[in-house]
This record gives structure tokens, sequence and C-alpha cells, in this order.
């Protein structure tokens, strides 16, 4: 009876952690029809594993197939910001936008209980019953392969300010785990605005440019660097590293 009712709260927080995200308005990812359709299977299977029978984990471990595919094609979308660089959001959240904590929890949530869920159907098919140490293990090694891939070395470095400046340069610092980014934006009246931030604290400074300076800028944006083919930037995966992005 306890394996039935620790199976029961592992499948109905995974279907509770989908369905969370997609309630947020932030959640645009693709494949939405597989996200819906993997929370309802994980919800049917918290409740028909009552009824004792071992093929009903069948279905949650389809739904953590559909669902594990769900989660990576929406963080390796190009255009669409992954988990990590969501935490990475300058200043206060406005008041609107109380939900945002929140979508965040359930973003990261959903990647280990998606894995815990699905290895815990699998080890109940083989008949499995009194062990869940394997999924633990299993959701455990996944996160941390994810959070040392995609987060660690800033993975995804990119503006995420709506202003329109003449042109963006971003410097990222990488001092072992921490991290300090400075943003200059420079406009047509020749102001410059300089943001230091990281997660949720910033600081703001303005300036204006001196005349060889002004020069400098005047021709950085006439070369249209930014209409060159130039690689595409890589991770900061040394202990030390700086990085400079331009836009």
């Amino acid at each position: 009876m306890s394996n039935v009712i620790v199976d029961t709260v592992i499948l109905f927080c995974v279907a509770a952690s989908i369905a969370g995200r997609l309630l947020c308005p932030a959640e645009y990812g693709p494949y939405p029809e597989l996200a819906k359709a993997s929370a309802l299977a994980f919800f049917a299977t918290g409740i028909l594993v009552w009824y004792r029978s071992r093929w009903v984990y069948g279905l949650g471990f389809l739904a953590g197939l559909l669902s594990g595919y769900w989660f990576v094609a929406t963080e390796r979308l190009p255009d669409y910001w992954t988990t990590w660089v969501l935490l990475n959001q300058p200043g206060s959240l406005p008041s609107d936008a109380w939900w945002l904590p929140f979508y965040w929890i359930f973003r990261v949530l959903s990647a280990p209980l998606i894995v815990l869920a699905t290895v815990l159907c699998l080890l109940r098919l083989f008949r499995v019953r009194k062990r869940i140490w394997p999924a633990a293990l299993a959701a455990a090694v996944s996160t941390s392969v994810w959070f040392f891939a995609c987060a660690m070395p800033y993975h995804v470095p990119m503006f995420d300010h709506s202003s329109q400046p003449d042109f963006r340069l971003l410097y990222v610092q990488k001092r072992a785990l921490g991290f300090q980014e400075t943003t200059f934006h420079v406009y047509r009246n020749w102001r410059v605005w300089v943001i230091l931030q990281y997660q949720f604290r910033s600081r703001v400074s303005e300036t204006v440019l001196d005349e060889a300076a002004h020069r400098q800028a005047q021709a950085f944006v006439a070369a249209q660097l930014w209409r060159q083919r130039t690689p595409v930037p890589g991770p900061l995966r040394a202990r030390n590293a700086d990085g400079w992005y331009a836009s």
C-alpha cells in the first residue's frame, strides 16, 4: 500500500508541474499537445495504479516519453529562452507578473520529475515494486548534467532587455562559479547606459561619450559588423574566462 501511495504522489506531482507550466502566460514553446496529453496520462496513471495492474504503468511510461521529448524540444529551440536564461532576469518583477516565480519553479522541477516518473514506471513494469532509488538516482544525475551543461558555462549569451539602441555590447566575466555581466547600450545621442547585473541584482548608470569615443562609436556602427558571418559564440567552460558579444 505504501508503494502505491508514493507512486501516486510522484505521478500527481509531475502532472501538476507540466500543467502549471502550460497555465502560465509565458509558456509558448512547441508541441503543447504533447504536454497536455502527457499531463493527463500521468494523472490517469496515478489513479489507475490503485487497481494493482502493472500494465497501468505502461501508460505512465508512455507519458514520460512524450513529456521528455516535449521538454527537450522546448529547451533546444533556437529562439526560445531556456530555463536557465529565464533565471537571469534584471531588476524587480512588474506587478502584473506575479506568476513568473511560479513559472520558474515549474520549469526547474518538471525536468527531474519527468525523469523520476518515467524510470519509476519502467521499474514497476518489470515488477520492481519496493525500490525507488534507481528512479531518484536517474533524476538527480540527469538534472546535474542539465545544470552543468547549460547553466554553469553561461551556455546562451543573449541580450534580455527590450530597448533598441544603435548597438549593444555584452561583457561576461566568469570566475569559478561566479559571473559578472556588463552591458553597454549606445544610442544616437551618444548616451551610454551601463548595466551590471546577474540574476535579480542590477545597477544602472549613464554617461555621455567624449569626442574620441564618439568617433570610435560612429566607426563601429558604420562597419556594420553584425552583417558579417562570425562563428556562433561558444560557452565559457574554463574556470576563469571572459566573453565579449556585440549586437
